[in-house]
């Protein structure tokens, strides 16, 4: 296959059909068959400017954690900003108050931090009960108060229900069965809020109060979850869509740290830090109605050496225009239960960093296509199109055999879940 670019001043195209965005405009990138150079096929693919600012917390080349910003407008590349008193595994912005929860690396303690916006510790949980490092973390905009502010997390198959920052617990949605049926991955990667969402709950014929959440797994399938309170406890509605995001590693570090987080932008898209063991991608993904999928393009990377690099938020520069796919995807959704599980139970859920990820890609429902082309633009270089999309492989989620309900005995509910 050879490929090729109708206009290298505004995309280039390498060997491996890699596309990079170099200018605004359009060009149309070709694949051609070696073996019959009478097959072939086209593309046209669109380089547009994104008007949107990255708002984040890494650690430099020299190991250095701080704040930073990266207009991918105008910049080239990022800017530091604040130093922060404390290494980072994951972070999330408390808005309401104006104050970051970052959680630090040291292993075995992956200790909690309330951190002010001009890099200083205002508290610290100590050692968390959970006692496991909390890959990702997304501010829950809708259970959270001024007084109470709760973070929804990840770690591996696990989903921790929306909880107090500074004194975690155990309590969380186990979706290893959802993943390794439904999309054939192993774990989930990133977590994002969208706020406040209305569910209609076609099962139990009620309107519900949610929290959307959006989680990524390392089959690069995006994971929607309308989380609600429910006697104590929280029960959600769910939904999965693919992606064309390349295959990616999800190496981690080696010591049971991710490093990739994922934040919903004003603008609608969602937006991807991922770790590749050298340094942190930044990926926008954008949902496309009419496919029925997210389209994924790579901005660009924060340097080499540099990582971890979390995001926080994604600010639009100018007139904010968002997604309206949302509702549409409740239809039909699976239904879970969160439980409380055991130390032991997170425990034994480590060690997946690095999984093979050839074993998911022969599952039933796993994406057919190995390569995705993605843009790559190091400047704010954006592609609409593609030669090739992964087959979107459709389930009957209407079936009764698709829908889950997992019932919690009472006197294992947790009662910090307000009712509402």
């Amino acid at each position: 296959m050879t490929w090729t670019s109708s206009d290298e001043s505004v995309a280039t195209v390498d060997a491996k059909g890699i596309v990079t965005g170099v200018d605004v405009g359009q060009s149309v990138i070709t694949a051609t068959s070696v073996l019959d150079p009478t097959v072939s096929a086209s593309c046209v693919v669109t380089v547009e400017t994104v008007n949107s600012t990255l708002d984040g917390v890494l650690q430099d080349k020299d190991g250095n954690p701080m704040f930073f910003q990266w207009n991918l407008e105008t910049d080239k590349t990022w800017t530091g900003g604040a130093a922060i008193d404390t290494s980072l595994t994951s972070a999330t912005y408390d808005a309401k108050n104006q104050v970051m929860y970052i959680m630090d690396s040291v292993e075995d303690s992956w200790a909690m931090h309330k951190v002010s916006m001009e890099g200083e510790t205002l508290a610290n949980s100590g050692a968390n009960a959970a006692q496991v490092p909390l890959w990702d973390m997304a501010y829950s905009q809708f259970f959270s108060t001024e007084e109470a502010p709760m973070v929804g997390s990840i770690y591996n198959y696990f989903f921790l229900a929306p909880k107090n920052p500074m004194a975690l617990d155990t309590r969380a949605f186990n979706v290893s069965s959802f993943l390794s049926q439904y999309s054939g991955a192993s774990m989930l990667t990133a977590i994002a809020s969208g706020g406040y969402a209305e569910l209609y709950d076609d099962e139990d014929n009620v309107t519900r109060d949610t929290e959307l959440f959006y989680l990524l797994d390392d089959a690069g399938y995006i994971w929607t979850w309308w989380v609600y309170a429910d006697n104590g406890s929280y029960s959600a509605s769910l939904n999965f869509v693919e992606t064309d995001l390349p295959d990616l590693e999800f190496p981690g570090d080696g010591k049971d740290n991710l490093y990739c987080s994922m934040v919903l932008g004003e603008d609608g898209a969602l937006y991807l830090s991922y770790f590749t063991g050298e340094t942190n991608e930044i990926y926008r993904l954008v949902y496309d109605e009419t496919a029925e999928m997210y389209h994924a393009t790579r901005l660009g990377d924060v340097g080499d050496t540099v990582w971890p690099a979390a995001l926080y938020q994604v600010k639009a520069n100018g007139e904010n225009t968002s997604s309206a796919h949302l509702e549409a995807l409740a239809v039909n959704a699976f239904h879970a239960v969160a439980e409380t599980v055991t130390e032991e139970d997170l425990a034994a859920s480590a060690g997946r960093v690095g999984y093979n990820r050839l074993a998911q890609s022969q599952g039933p429902h796993a994406k057919t296509m190995n390569e995705a082309n993605v843009a790559e633009g190091g400047l704010n270089a954006v592609q609409t199109g593609s030669v090739q999309k992964a087959a979107h492989n459709k389930l009957p989620l209407g079936t009764s055999e698709h829908r889950h309900k997992y019932r919690l005995p009472a006197e294992d509910r947790n009662s910090d879940a307000d009712g509402r």
